[in-house]
Order: C-alpha cells, then structure tokens, then sequence
C-alpha cells in the first residue's frame, strides 16, 4: 500500500530535480510594460525611509512624469490609486509614531504634516477603525 506512495514521491522529486536542473541552464527573461516599471519605481519610493508627502504629485515628481501618468499607471498595474499606498504609508507611519509614548498625539500629527491634530485624528479613524488614543491604549 505504501509502495505506490513511495514510488510516486520518488518520482515527483526526480521530476522536480530534473525541472530545477534545466531551468538554471536557461536564463528567464521578463520585461515589464511601462506601467509595470512607473509601479515599481513608486513603490521603491514609498518603502524608502524619507518623510513622503502624502501628494500623488511628489511622487510624479521624483519619477519625472505627470501626476496623471502616474495615476494611470498604478491604477492601470494594481486596480488602486497611488492615493491609497500613499495613505496606507502614512498610516503605517503614525502607528509607529504611536508606539512612543514620549510623543503626543500632536506631536506626531505635526510629524506626519497635518495641518491639525483633529485632521490627523479623522485620518487615522478611516484608515484604521480606530481613533489614535484607542489604538494607543490597545498596544
């Protein structure tokens, strides 16, 4: 009963060595589209440890196209905005901020350039659930 398993296993695993051993020898190529590359290239800016701006329009900028390319093509790559990873970041961003009691919520709302703290505070309600004084008392 166990022989056929085994005999199926052994020959799953030859198949597989023989597909690894093949694929080395060939080289993959893939070329991404444009939009493909736009995406890429403002992904690698969001993750970068830089204070972003949370303006579509910065990251045309640092890409050297129109806020309107950019938008087309991450809408285009993904079915998002780039206004959605752009606040996704920021959020990630103040709940990091928000994990060092030292600093108030004012304090870290002025880090992240919201004009007011309640600003902030409403932002961080819809990208969250929660307000940030609840999400600091959970942690």
């Amino acid at each position: 009963m166990f022989q056929l398993e085994t005999l199926r296993n052994l020959f799953l695993a030859f198949i597989c060595e023989i597909a690894e051993i093949f694929l080395r020898g060939k080289k993959i190529e893939s070329r991404l589209t444009r939009n493909e590359e736009i995406a890429d290239s403002f992904f690698k800016l969001l993750l970068q440890p830089i204070k972003i701006s949370d303006k579509t329009a910065f990251f045309a900028d640092q890409l050297n196209i129109s806020s309107k390319h950019l938008i087309k093509a991450i809408k285009t790559t993904t079915g998002k905005t780039p206004g959605v990873f752009i606040n996704e970041k920021m959020a990630d961003n103040a709940k990091l901020l928000l994990t060092d009691n030292k600093l108030s919520i004012s304090q870290i709302s002025d880090r992240l350039r919201f004009s007011e703290t309640s600003s902030f505070s409403k932002f961080f309600k819809k990208q969250t659930g929660m307000s940030p004084s609840l999400f600091r008392e959970q942690l």
